[in-house]
């Protein structure tokens, strides 16, 4: 959700509910004819576990390394530090200060939103408890029936399900193989800067142009006397509205970005849970418009629509996302511990589809 939306966009951007879901009936039949000889997801599996004393002592040597660089760069640039004027040594020292205080403003700020998709408060760095799930399915040639990927593994995070056991879970994919998860890291260790970069661009475009679409929008309902609701009639306040929308998505994109890079390395010492960290990220830094209505890098996904169509209640509302793998892959409804229901993560914007449809698209 945004401040700058007109309430109907922002009433549409509720978390999922349980009458989104098909009925249970549907969803087992479902369930039997994928997986008729294993347990779809139970609770009581092994949970994801890292190696986390492992993993620290290579973040702190890590640290350490890039600590000692550092020291000796520093130490090299001893001679040149009188040609130095105090205005770049200040800002030298206030810049990164700046985006590492705004990267935990925005973490603050997202622990206490409530998440679309589960509909319980977001805790980026909470306590996760994720189980195999068997949900990513693939044909297999020559035969009538779904068999397990061998590439990836499902999990489903159940800490956001209420004592009971009940509530909405959702369903992450991860790499089985270490090699295809080293590229995840890389890429964005390196991308982030220009996709920030890229974001900053759009929305300084998006600030000149803007205006004079509402303009010429406004003279062209005027001179053919449309008839148009009232809601999607364009007026003067709309150019301020979505102005300052553009230049407040300007300031925003640095310090969303140093907060990336903070659970980006939160990754290091527990992989999947830092992709669930980054995909709660990208989502606020979206305004909850989920990746299925956006640009993943430049691909746009099944409902991407540019702007909205250029109507009124749509304008901004697409998004731009660079992991989009690290979004839910589903969402699965649980009643008491067991699963009666399940389907996409877009299944809140949609009509309802046969049960199998509804299951098998993404």
């Amino acid at each position: 959700m945004s401040f700058f939306n007109l309430q109907s966009v922002n009433d549409k951007l509720r978390p999922v509910s349980l009458d989104h879901f098909v009925n249970t009936e549907d969803w087992k039949a479902v369930a039997n004819l994928l997986s008729s000889d294993k347990e779809f997801c139970n609770p009581l599996l092994p949970e994801y576990r890292v190696r986390l004393q492992i993993r620290v002592a290579l973040l702190v040597l890590g640290i350490l390394s890039i600590l000692s660089l550092i020291f000796i760069s520093l130490r090299n640039l001893k001679s040149h530090v009188a040609t130095l004027t105090w205005p770049a040594i200040v800002l030298t020292v206030l810049i990164p200060s700046v985006l590492l205080i705004g990267g935990l403003a925005v973490f603050y700020c997202l622990g206490k939103k409530i998440d679309i998709f589960a509909g319980t408060k977001i805790d980026p760095f909470g306590k996760r408890c994720l189980v195999p799930t068997n949900l990513f399915w693939q044909k297999t040639t020559g035969k009538d029936f779904f068999s397990p990927s061998s590439d990836v593994e499902c999990y489903t995070d159940l800490s956001t399900l209420d004592a009971s056991g009940s509530g909405v879970a959702l369903v992450y994919l991860y790499p089985k193989v270490v090699e295809n998860r080293v590229p995840m890291f890389v890429f964005p260790l390196i991308g982030i800067p220009m996709f920030v970069l890229g974001r900053m661009i759009y929305n300084i475009i998006r600030s000149v142009v803007i205006p004079f679409y509402i303009l010429l929008r406004m003279l062209i309902e005027r001179c053919l006397h449309k008839e148009i609701r009232k809601e999607e009639r364009f007026i003067f306040s709309d150019i301020f509205r979505e102005t300052i929308r553009s230049l407040w998505n300007i300031i925003k994109a640095p310090f969303y970005g140093s907060a990336y890079y903070m659970a980006l390395f939160y990754g290091l010492l527990n992989p999947l849970a830092g992709r669930i960290a980054i995909s709660c990220l990208e989502r606020d830094w979206n305004d909850d418009i989920i990746r299925s209505r956006s640009l993943w890098l430049i691909i746009p996904q099944r409902y991407f629509s540019f702007e909205g169509g250029g109507r009124r209640s749509g304008l901004a509302q697409h998004a731009f996302y660079s992991m989009g793998c690290f979004q839910p892959f589903a969402l699965l409804s649980f009643k008491n511990g067991e699963v009666v229901s399940g389907g996409r993560t877009s299944l809140q914007y949609l009509k309802p589809l046969p049960p199998v449809v509804a299951f098998l698209q993404k």
